[in-house]
């Protein structure tokens, strides 16, 4: 009873943080939008060149631009362009500026922007400047890691403009206390339970090791990086020192496979070609010499993704709430084209790839399950966990992830046999599979592009392959793009479609090899047996139909610690008795 309350007391504590980060978040767009409202005066942008041409800024009220709406520079100069901006009882959303339409207009340089207000100015740098620019014309060049612009005066009509993130939106990024409205409550929350838990816990290294690995998932990759390598070479030390090798381990050879298939039949011309597949062999040594408390590790994962789910859903109702003050906009627009916003409620965020990281946080419904079983934890984790990864589904638009989401339900309440599992598994996931390849064209056009051009160069090198990391060359080659009768935007460098990009490097022969691999350590092992193992083998499956997951870093990183984490589950909290069954 006293741990249910416990347990029961950090869900409301995690609501509580919930609901001051939503008030924090409103207040200050409301503050922000206030004073817009009374002591905004107009924009300067500051400028390297010469400005020879008749410049204007659009401003609107929503996502249109229309010709009422424009204002004039007021003092053309060498360095400056002012716009001086009429009283009006709106906050306007975005700002287009405009380069007139002379063909032989000269390059300028944009230095940086001021937001003036009756007694202060918000200087926005070069660099945040052009994180800031949404969209440009055909007619201008923009490039934003060189922070640059240009004009093709081939493009018919000429007419060159860039358009800016929405006023509000401008102001909030460069409010000192932006994260802080938003952090603040969880970091007071966590720094509460981390009292509670040094107390109580005595952590051996492994356990630090392994939760400061958590902790880097929804970091930058050199963190995940540089903690994976603490954690193999802590393991080697203590084989040296324990004399206890466990090289033969077959859930640590799986991994090793995948790297030696890939390294013989990828063909890397250079280490930096293959250098994130090397998570495989750190994972091998890892798993092969390091024996961990799965209960406590498992425990803080689903803590940490419930968090870490609750400070998603926290910003994105903080920014539905403010949505129409920032976009101009009803929030059911939100939803209509949630792929051009949910992107504002991560950016809080280093790693912020939607899919994958609902994928891990959907890895944490099956050890949920286990976890239950084993420590009979309060039920309103359990909902809380739920709720919160739902949400953030929702939220994000992973519409896979609510895919896996329901086979992963579904197959948690089925008490069935482990072949029988694995054969409906297999029948609905072939469907799928059809089903999605015959229907894509009216789903995302990029995508079956993608798909096209990626086909048409399996069929030319079936067997081996072009090698590993040849997705982005090959993609773009006007060969292929002709033959598939498309034409690949630069900016997508793989397929989208995991099959399809291991078809394109390894071939057929390769592939085959690792899908022999998985066959053979699943029987050896008897973990087809398991549940757990199975639901992350199909969940995986599912997104490798419209992810290439394998083709980063992180994600890497990542997948290869939920398999240690999935092997070591004791077979005692399996919980069905039909799945630990010969």
């Amino acid at each position: 009873m006293a741990l249910k309350s416990k347990m029961a007391k950090r869900v409301y504590f995690l609501l509580g943080a919930m609901l001051l980060g939503v008030l924090f978040n409103v207040l200050l767009v409301r503050n922000i939008k206030q004073s817009v409202l009374s002591d905004f005066q107009g924009v300067t942008f500051y400028i390297t060149g010469k400005a020879d041409f008749t410049s204007t800024l659009y401003y609107s009220f929503s996502t249109e631009f229309t010709p009422e709406n424009k204002l004039f520079s007021e003092n053309n100069t060498t360095n400056e362009l002012y716009f001086k901006y009429p009283k009006t009882n709106v906050v306007p959303t975005s700002f287009r500026l405009d380069f007139g339409n002379n063909t032989s207009t000269s390059l300028i340089t944009l230095d940086s922007m001021a937001l003036v207000f009756k007694n202060s100015s918000v200087v926005i740098q070069q660099k945040q400047l052009f994180n800031h620019i949404i969209l440009n014309s055909a007619a201008l060049q923009l490039n934003k890691q060189e922070r640059t612009l240009g004009f093709n005066t081939e493009a018919n009509p000429f007419d060159p403009y860039i358009v800016f993130d929405p006023l509000i939106k401008i102001l909030l990024d460069q409010h000192p206390l932006k994260w802080a409205a938003l952090l603040g409550p969880f970091l007071i929350f966590i720094a509460f339970n981390l009292k509670r838990w040094s107390v109580t816990l005595k952590l051996s290294k492994v356990d630090v090791l392994f939760m400061a690995f958590i902790v880097c998932i929804p970091l930058k990759i050199a963190w995940t990086t540089f903690v994976t390598i603490l954690i193999c070479a802590y393991g080697i030390f203590l084989a040296i020192r324990e004399k206890k090798f466990d090289f033969k381990n077959n859930d640590a050879l799986l991994l090793l496979g995948f790297f030696l298939v890939l390294l013989i039949f990828g063909r890397p011309s250079s280490l930096k070609v293959i250098d994130h597949q090397l998570a495989f062999v750190l994972f091998y040594f890892i798993i092969a010499t390091i024996k961990w408390n799965w209960n406590r590790i498992s425990r803080f994962y689903i803590y940490f993704m419930l968090v870490l789910n609750a400070i998603i859903v926290t910003s994105g109702i903080g920014f539905l709430l403010s949505f129409h003050d920032v976009f101009g906009l009803e929030v059911s627009q939100y939803f209509f084209e949630i792929k051009t916003y949910s992107g504002n409620i991560r950016e809080w965020l280093y790693y912020d790839h939607a899919v994958f990281l609902t994928f891990f946080g959907l890895i944490g419904v099956v050890l949920l399950k286990d976890i239950v079983n084993l420590n009979r934890e309060n039920r309103g984790v359990v909902m809380a966990y739920h709720v919160l990864l739902l949400a953030t589904i929702l939220l994000v638009g992973a519409r896979i992830s609510l895919l896996i989401y329901g086979v992963f339900i579904i197959n948690l309440n089925l008490k069935i046999k482990p072949k029988l599992r694995l054969a409906s598994n297999t029948i609905v996931f072939l469907s799928i599979l059809l089903f999605l390849f015959k229907f894509i064209g009216s789903v995302d056009q990029n995508r079956l592009g993608l798909w096209s051009v990626t086909w048409q160069a399996i069929k030319e090198k079936p067997l081996l392959g072009y090698g590993l990391g040849s997705s982005d060359q090959i993609l773009h080659q006007e060969y292929f793009m002709k033959k598939a009768n498309t034409v690949i935007p630069e900016i997508l460098n793989h397929s989208h479609n995991q099959f399809l990009t291991v078809l394109l490097e390894i071939g057929f022969i390769g592939t085959s090899l690792l899908v022999i691999l998985i066959v053979v350590y699943l029987k050896r092992t008897g973990q087809y047996k398991s549940m757990p193992m199975v639901l992350f083998i199909f969940g995986l499956c599912y997104v490798f139909l419209t992810e290439s997951i394998l083709q980063t870093s992180k994600p890497l990183f990542v997948l290869c610690f939920l398999f240690a984490m999935i092997t070591k589950i004791p077979k005692s909290v399996i919980p069905n008795e039909l799945d630990s069954q010969a």
